[in-house]
């Protein structure tokens, strides 16, 4: 599955608390099921390898890309499904969550 959209402004959290910064797209993909995803992320003519999220938000978190993606169109190609979507006490649960999605990813991709 292949999904395109603009890069928008989100909360910062993902960054801020759990150092993988994603790029929020202004989209919602009909018929995802909502959870967390390996696949690619393509902007400017360059590929990165990603793992993305489709939950409140459907959001990619780049692995190796350091830069401003605020306004950029991307276009998401999905690959297989890493997990489902969790509940959370706290965010020591989430950021193992996270950890372990971002390995999973990785190695579905061979990154």
């Amino acid at each position: 599955m292949t999904i395109k959209g603009k890069v928008i402004p989100g909360e910062g959290k993902a960054g801020r608390y759990y150092k993988t910064p994603t790029a929020n797209l202004s989209v919602a993909p009909a018929g995802l099921a909502k959870g967390v995803y390996a696949g690619f992320a393509t902007l400017d003519g360059a590929t990165w390898p990603s793992v993305i999220c489709w939950g409140e938000k459907f959001e990619a978190h780049l692995f190796g890309y350091d830069g401003d993606l605020y306004g950029k169109e991307v276009t998401v190609e999905i690959k297989e499904k890493v997990s489902d979507l969790e509940s959370f006490k706290g965010e020591a649960q989430m950021r193992r969550k996270i950890e372990s999605d971002v390995a999973r990813a990785k190695a579905i991709l061979n990154v």
